[in-house]
């Protein structure tokens, strides 16, 4: 067995290009310069050009190996190199492929050799491939067959004896093998990329061809790529076919994605015949136009020239990973209808920007002629996507089903997400982008995490994950008698367990997770430095989880950081769409602890909406209103340890109100005590009903103030004032708007049917204050008002609702309980408080 040495400052680990995002082409050794409780800084050892970079410690850890193999043995230096052996009489070409003890396996083209490290010999890949099924017999010496080698090489990239160098194989390998073991350029061949580690295939002819141009008169890959499109005439679709190994028997464009794989582990999904299809030929979009329409190239944005070097190399990174296909500016003569986006950096957390940014297409500009803006949206998979309050319904069903039981929260999370799904060939010209100081014409070949359509297609290759974990229980994975399935959450890539810690329901939760992953998204898609561990406080999606005290909370870095971004903006006299966009992606989450936030952000967000990318507006006295009541609610609105209950779901009412009214009166029925009130609007009130377009009077209750006390469920019929709820974009400023945050949609029971429970205790016969109201109303869902936590609200707003429901407006300054009073009648004062 390999020795593995324990993780610090000064000792050793072993990488694969993965774990520093493609930065070298090869595995290597590095030593531990720096170390952190998060972070461990590397430094290379032995190549050619040493890298510097931060990676997981956590991941570090599991990567530790001895100072004798990192420094003098180096046992796995050649591992997914090409390399020859000498074995049973025979030489041997193939891949190093990973180590069994202290020996190397050897992937021939069926078989799998075990050499010890010192007797590999490295080669050129394409020396290797051409000779993979040769057969080489010991009667030819070492000397003799490094010499054959090179002929074949030399051949291949600089011609001999005075011929040209060629790209045709039998020329290559005349004299050296006998024409009955010539290989054909039409074979496949299987091999492992060697910076991302995911299988692929393709035809020996494309190794050949790829090899020559990549290294004649010491061209760069894009120019070498440029030359090869222009001298064969490809169209962009076959330049993208071969650079992907798109073959007539295996046209898949990621070969980690196995559609075979995916139909039969997916039975019963409901996107799985989606999901195949993608696996076979990639995504296959519907446009609004048949092709872009050929344009000069846009300036890129200010970001991509400020962070120049960093987001080349991001480029360069995303070229060599195969997501991106970079040739030169002047194949957009020969390739005509390319749409191209301008170019951005966005800053990645946690790292310096002028060393890493993440490469970002403005796939939305311009405004009406964008990859967007032609994008069909009828196409994208319909998907709903499940709120985070599922999370707390789980946890509160888990505490009332599994009492004394510890509830764990574990995340999970998909590696390089949106670099898995790709485009079909015939639909990568919309991905266009030019870095014309660098004479780049580059086409990104995966669906991009700024288009459009990304978040259904990623999120039906998400949602199959937590199905598959759905539908598996510990009884279906093990010999355990646990039926109960298991819990699946999905937020696009992140997924979330949350289970009781019983048996080994925990471990058998995660093992689940993992292998539906690879599943479903291959065999790399699982990013171990993302994996938590089980814990009652998980910090996932934005937010922190305690199943312990059954609460949530707003981290407070993000509360400080958008309460920053909302005082930028009160202060400036003006703001562009940039610094909007930043704002409500802090905000996102007030709004999934605030019921109430809810119409401010999208107010907010309407108003960014309405901006050109770069124009820059004074926003309006109400639109300062919403900024300075989010300052409020950041700065003093306890985001802390909110209530899983609350947070969840509406708690039950105890309390229920029949409430129906008139431009004329009042009528509020409480069935369980047999008991109603009746009164009639006094002249203030009717004129003030009266004048509501003019003035703007509605009703107005306060969020906060309805976090404790009873809770109150109140039926009204009302189209006086809340009847422009129904579309839910009033036209009234703050007060009606705040009410219509505490709503959400649901059926309403209709309030005629409680008509016979109410009596007056003087009369058998009893008076019913439900008479007036028109019992000829059709049974359509109207419009429930359910407000924050206690106060829920359902109205009716299909029936001719001779009635409404009126309270005088509550002073949002207002603190404790809030009163709706109404006038008097008979001398008796009618009011009903909610704490």
């Amino acid at each position: 067995m390999l020795r593995r040495a324990t993780l610090q400052l000064r000792g050793y680990i072993f990488l694969q290009p993965e774990h520093v995002d493609g930065l070298t082409e090869y595995p290597f050794y590095a030593s531990v310069t720096a170390l952190t409780s998060e972070t461990a800084t590397i430094r290379s050892l032995g190549l050619d050009d040493p890298i510097t970079c931060n990676i997981d410690t956590d991941m570090a850890r599991t990567l530790t190996v001895s100072k004798v193999e990192a420094t003098r043995t180096r046992q796995r230096q050649l591992l997914r190199q090409a390399a020859w052996t000498e074995s049973a009489a025979r030489f041997w070409h193939g891949q190093v492929v990973g180590m069994d003890g202290r020996l190397a396996r050897l992937q021939l083209e069926d078989l799998v050799v075990l050499v010890k490290p010192a007797r590999l010999t490295p080669v050129a890949p394409v020396v290797a491939l051409l000779l993979f099924r040769v057969p080489l017999h010991a009667s030819m010496t070492r000397d003799g067959l490094t010499d054959m080698q090179t002929t074949i090489l030399a051949r291949i990239l600089d011609g001999t004896d005075g011929a040209p160098a060629s790209n045709d194989i039998p020329t290559i390998l005349d004299g050296l093998v006998q024409p009955s073991d010539m290989p054909a350029g039409r074979w496949t061949r299987s091999w492992i990329d060697s910076r991302t580690g995911n299988p692929c295939t393709f035809q020996l002819q494309n190794v050949v061809d790829y090899a020559r141009l990549c290294t004649e008169s010491g061209l760069s890959e894009q120019q070498a790529v440029t030359n090869y499109c222009k001298r064969l005439h490809l169209s962009l679709a076959d330049t993208v076919r071969q650079r992907r190994g798109e073959l007539g028997n295996d046209p898949r464009p990621n070969k980690g994605l196995d559609p075979y794989r995916l139909q039969f582990v997916l039975q019963g999904y409901h996107y799985t015949t989606e999901l195949v299809a993608i696996a076979r030929s990639g995504i296959v979009p519907t446009w609004k136009v048949e092709l872009p329409q050929a344009r000069t190239p846009p300036k890129n944005h200010n970001s991509a020239r400020l962070f120049k070097k960093a987001l080349l190399r991001s480029i360069r990174q995303c070229q060599a990973d195969g997501t991106y296909l970079a040739v030169s500016l002047s194949l957009l003569e020969q390739w005509k209808n390319i749409q191209c986006s301008p170019f951005g950096a966005v800053e990645k957390k946690g790292v310096n920007p002028l060393v890493e940014v993440r490469p970002i297409p403005d796939l939305s500009h311009p405004n009406t002629a964008s990859t967007n803006a032609y994008f069909d949206t009828t196409c994208l998979p319909d998907i709903n996507y499940i709120s985070v309050v599922a999370i707390a319904r789980r946890t509160e069903e888990l505490v009332r089903t599994h009492p004394g039981a510890a509830i764990n929260i574990l995340k999970g999370d998909v590696k390089r997400a949106y670099r898995h799904l790709m485009l079909h060939a015939e639909h990568v010209c919309w991905m266009g982008a030019t870095f014309p100081d660098e004479d780049a014409l580059v086409i990104d070949l995966a669906a991009p995490f700024v288009w459009s359509g990304s978040p259904a297609f990623y999120s039906a290759f998400g949602r199959a994950i937590s199905w598959l974990v759905s539908v598996n229980s510990p009884a279906s994975v093990s010999d355990s008698s646990d039926n109960e399935a298991f819990f699946g959450y999905e937020w696009v890539d992140n997924h979330i367990l949350v289970e009781p810690d019983r048996e080994s329901r925990l471990e058998l939760a995660e093992a689940t997770l993992r292998l539906s992953m690879m599943a479903v998204r291959g065999p790399d898609s699982i990013n171990d430095s993302k994996f938590s561990s089980w814990s009652t406080e998980q910090q996932a999606l934005g937010l922190i989880w305690n199943t312990v005290d059954r609460n949530v909370t707003m981290p407070p870095d993000k509360i400080q950081k958008s309460l920053d971004r909302v005082s930028v903006l009160l202060a400036s006299p003006k703001v562009n769409k940039h610094q909007l966009q930043q704002l409500i992606g802090s905000l996102r989450h007030i709004t999934t602890c605030f019921r109430s936030a809810k119409p401010f952000f999208q107010k907010l967000q309407s108003v960014c909406n309405r901006l050109r990318p770069f124009q820059s507006v004074q926003l309006s006295e109400a639109s300062r209103r919403d900024l300075r009541w989010f300052h409020y609610i950041l700065s003093h609105g306890h985001l802390d340890k909110l209530p899983l209950r609350f947070f969840g779901d509406l708690p039950k009412p105890t309390v229920n109100f029949y409430m129906d009214a008139s431009n004329t009166g009042l009528a509020v029925l409480h069935p369980a005590r047999d008991e109603f009130i009746q009164l009639q609007f006094d002249e203030e009130e009717l004129q003030l009903i009266a004048d509501a377009e003019a003035t703007g009077f509605s009703i107005n209750a306060r969020s906060r103030a309805l976090l404790h006390g009873t809770r109150s469920l109140v039926y009204i019929d009302s189209l006086v004032v809340l009847s422009r709820t129904r579309c839910m974009v009033p036209r009234e400023p703050s007060p009606l708007t705040i009410w219509t945050a505490l709503c959400e949609r649901n059926p309403v029971d209709h309030v005629h049917a409680a008509q016979d429970i109410v009596k007056d205790d003087d009369d058998d016969e009893g008076y019913n204050p439900m008479e007036d109201l028109d019992h000829g109303i059709d049974d359509k869902d109207g419009l429930a008002c359910a407000g924050s936590p206690p106060l829920k609200v359902a109205v009716d707003d299909t029936s001719p609702a001779r009635s409404a429901t009126l309270a005088k407006s509550v002073p949002e300054e207002a603190t404790g309980s809030t009163t709706l009073t109404t006038s008097v009648t008979d001398g008796v004062a009618v009011s009903a408080s909610f704490m």
